[in-house]
């Protein structure tokens, strides 16, 4: 770690690979990280690595700099419209050249504001790069819209800046979103692709586009709208573009079965031993918007009483109420930091600015403590 503090996120950011990544600003603090290792002097090395933001407070476009062997290259990233759940990973290159047999490559934030919130890394790669950077640059774009309904089947565009060489091309990829894969959706190889396996795409000789498709799974229940997030990752054998990834939602089919809809019954008393407390409830509350499942999530924290008493039943009522209860400053999105907080603090008793101090989220609608105290009043007993 160097300059200042960093954060070392668990499950409630969205890793673009495993299940942990780097804030670069700290609690508070404009960090970094750095690593030193052998290298060959006049050796070029390709550094790859993945970059998303913080989305929960500003600045908007987080930046960050990346430095080795004296020279460096600056990256931003802009988290409008991102959530926890979809931080919009970018795979992101850069190349240097080694001037010593040991060089020290540090990553670090360039904000200036908030020292919370900062640029996200992960999935970081050092490598010998003897050819220098890549010729080919690689881009995708949605193409049609999957629908269960037929069904028909989605695409994704995928263009290269050159044809590809007589080996072929392989691109290493990931899928995010909400739909499943294998249970909502599956992918296939079409035009230009001759292999599509669960992480790499195998582009034809001499294709300059190919399609990967989409196959919708028709099933008998009628689902929200899910998403289809394909992202081209980096990799030494091309450059990533621009547009490095695509998202495609799948329509449902008419027809199917509605599922229930979210009981009129939530309330704050979570674990359901008709009370609301602050070291029950509020903990279950705020663990479960960190993402905490299992024996973790209710750990001497049940009441007494309580007829909710498993995590799965804990975890089953929550989601009911994560759109509704849970998103407490009514921002679209439910934060352990924001409305997990300000849950804890108002059963502890808090009022007045006391309840809402530094908690309030981006994007907000409620914003004075006498709103947010109104509706979690409404959900108490």
């Amino acid at each position: 770690m160097t300059r200042d503090t960093i954060d070392y996120n668990g499950t409630f950011l969205e890793a673009s690979d495993g299940s942990r990544s780097i804030d670069l600003d700290g609690s508070p603090g404009f960090g970094g990280i750095a690593q030193t290792f052998s290298t060959i002097p006049g050796q070029d090395y390709l550094v790859t690595f993945d970059l998303a933001g913080n989305p929960n407070g500003p600045p908007t476009i987080k930046q960050m700099r990346v430095e080795a062997a004296g020279q460096s290259a600056d990256f931003s990233f802009d988290t409008t419209g991102r959530s926890f759940s979809d931080l919009g990973w970018q795979a992101q290159s850069w190349q240097f050249t080694a001037v010593d047999t040991s060089t020290t490559i540090e990553f670090f934030s360039l904000n200036t504001v908030n020292g919370f919130r900062g640029p996200t890394l992960d999935n970081v790669s050092v490598v010998p790069n003897a050819d220098g950077p890549p010729d080919i640059t690689v881009n995708i774009a949605p193409g049609a819209t999957p629908s269960e309904a037929g069904p028909t089947n989605g695409t994704y565009i995928i263009s290269l800046s050159d044809p590809v060489s007589n080996e072929g091309l392989i691109l290493d990829y990931r899928v995010t979103g909400s739909a499943t894969r294998d249970a909502d959706y599956s992918l296939s190889a079409g035009a230009g692709v001759t292999n599509i396996t669960g992480n790499q795409i195998t582009l034809a000789e001499g294709s300059t586009t190919a399609t990967v498709n989409l196959i919708p799974i028709t099933d008998a229940i009628t689902d929200p709208e899910e998403t289809v997030r394909l992202a081209i990752t980096a990799s030494p054998r091309y450059q990533v573009g621009s547009n490095n990834s695509a998202t495609l939602s799948i329509t449902d089919s008419e027809g199917g079965i509605e599922p229930p809809p979210p009981s009129d019954d939530i309330n704050l008393d979570i674990d359901g031993n008709g009370e609301t407390d602050a070291l029950t409830d509020g903990i279950l509350a705020i663990r479960y918007l960190f993402g905490f499942s299992g024996d973790i999530l209710i750990d001497n924290v049940i009441g007494e009483g309580a007829t909710r008493t498993t995590a799965l039943e804990i975890t089953n009522y929550l989601d009911l109420a994560r759109s509704t209860m849970l998103d407490v400053d009514n921002n679209g999105m439910a934060d352990a930091l924001t409305d997990g907080l300000m849950i804890v603090r108002y059963l502890f008793g808090f009022g007045g600015n006391a309840a809402i101090d530094g908690a309030i989220g981006p994007n907000a609608t409620r914003t004075t403590a006498d709103a947010i105290i109104a509706h979690l009043e409404s959900f108490d007993l």
